[in-house]
Formats: C-alpha cells, structure tokens, sequence
C-alpha cells in the first residue's frame, strides 16, 4: 500500500489490478487518463484487502 496526497501523480501497467480509497470523510476525486478509446474494466470480487 501507498499513501498519495493531493496532486499527486500515480500511473500504472494496463493489467494492474488497483484499488483506491479516500481517507476522510469526503468523497474520493480521481482523473484516470487511458491510452485506449474504450475504458476496459474489471471489478475484483471480493475486493482485495491492501
């Protein structure tokens, strides 16, 4: 697990699996930028416990 702050700047490989959670009491702000045109997605069920 990593801890990022505000502006922070995360990329990943296309196959990770990754899970974010906010950790306060506001919702969780995201921009995702995909090198595709179509956004592929998986949910893990259950979801994976960091």
């Amino acid at each position: 697990m990593i801890t990022i702050t505000t502006r922070d700047d995360v990329r990943l490989p296309g196959s990770s699996t990754a899970r974010f959670v906010g950790d306060g009491p506001d919702n969780l702000q995201m921009l995702c930028i995909h090198a595709s045109p179509t956004i592929i997605q998986e949910f893990v069920t259950p979801p994976r416990t960091w």
